[in-house]
């Protein structure tokens, strides 16, 4: 009978180290799966613009984007012709498709003679609607009968700060 008690000890201690060994009794890593409605990504990657003026086209605008935070609207002028042109940043709350000027009273002018590169846009998009965590934002420019184009690119949320077009760029929150 003793022999029979150690067979069953040596079988059951085998079963567990064959268990142990393939896992069976470990804990398994939980991972956390986050569905894709969950997930919203930054926007981070910059949009290309053209905003083409004469005398009978005054208002361009560009592709509705979603902003993320309340930093200032960054804007690349890779090249400008038109003598002089305003760039405003309109907004609405997130998946708005009609959106209204949020640059708080203060013009962001661009002229032919400055120089391109990297400037910012102060606006009050995510202040206003951005309460979701996410808001609606668009480019737009505008000429008064002036002929001419402004182009580069542009981001409704910025990394740094740029030489501002219209006062001061709201801080970098990054």
């Amino acid at each position: 009978m003793g022999k029979r008690i150690n067979l069953s000890r040596r079988l059951c201690g085998l079963a567990v180290a064959v268990a142990v060994g393939m896992g069976a009794l470990c804990a398994a890593p939980v991972m956390a799966v986050a569905s894709t409605n969950e997930v919203t990504p930054y926007h981070n990657n910059d949009c290309a613009f053209h905003f083409d003026f004469s005398f009978f086209q005054t208002t361009a605008a560009d592709s509705l984007e979603n902003k993320h935070n309340s930093t200032s609207t960054y804007v690349c002028i890779n090249s400008i012709t038109v003598p002089k042109a305003n760039l405003y940043v309109d907004g609405g709350p997130s998946g708005a498709t009609s959106l209204v000027n949020c640059m708080g009273g203060s013009n962001a002018t661009v002229r032919s003679s400055m120089a391109t590169g990297q400037y910012c846009i102060r606006n009050l998009v995510y202040e206003r609607f951005g309460q979701s965590g996410i808001a609606r934002c668009q480019l737009t420019g505008w000429s008064n009968g002036e002929t001419g184009y402004v182009e580069g690119v542009w981001s409704p949320d910025s990394l740094r700060s740029y030489t501002p077009l219209n006062g001061y760029c709201n801080p970098n929150i990054w």
